[in-house]
């Protein structure tokens, strides 16, 4: 897949950065592959399922608020 990249800074937390890599790891440890953080962060976003409650937009708002966001 050949898309064009936007390019950002990103904070994240320790624990979720955590994640991340054990994600990268047992995806290298599965198939062999060494992929880049944003392969990685690519391949999570991709494969997470479209109708799970976390992925609805209409949910974003609530959950911002939530975490004092607005």
């Amino acid at each position: 897949m050949n898309e064009s990249a936007v390019f950002r800074h990103l904070a994240i937390s320790v624990s979720v950065f955590d994640r991340i890599k054990q994600f990268q790891r047992s995806r290298e440890a599965a198939t062999g592959d060494r992929l880049t953080l944003n392969q990685t962060i690519s391949a999570i976003v991709r494969e997470a399922p479209q109708d799970h409650p976390r992925m609805d937009p209409q949910r974003l708002p609530a959950l911002g608020e939530k975490a004092g966001w607005t």
